[in-house]
């Protein structure tokens, strides 16, 4: 998902940055006379700024990771401690059964 969002973001920037030397430099979108991409070397500054803009939502995208994993492992711990005490709770429950069915069985013999 994270792939497809900065390829589209690349997409876009690619395509803006190519729109802007068009108008700058007064050329139609004629595309049977112009070339499809303006040349390399007047091109530096935005590929710049977009890798590094892709570095950025890298960054981020790992620290939302970094978040969810917290989150998880928190959650983790929490449902560990409820089934703990839930296993506290039946034998508890189990020990005192076991203790009535002793007593009733005691009456009964």
């Amino acid at each position: 998902m994270a792939f497809l969002l900065l390829k589209f973001l690349a997409y876009l920037l690619v395509q803006s940055i190519f729109t802007i030397y068009t108008r700058k430099n007064g050329m139609t979108q004629n595309p049977s006379s112009q070339p499809p991409n303006p040349p390399p070397e007047q091109l530096p500054w935005g590929i710049s700024y977009l890798r590094e803009d892709i570095q950025d939502l890298r960054q981020d995208l790992r620290e939302s990771i970094q978040g969810v994993r917290q989150e998880i492992q928190g959650v983790r711990q929490e449902v560990r401690q409820e089934i703990g005490a839930v296993h506290h709770r039946l034998d508890e429950t189990g020990k005192s059964l076991t203790g009535r069915l002793d007593e009733t069985s005691k009456f009964l013999t």
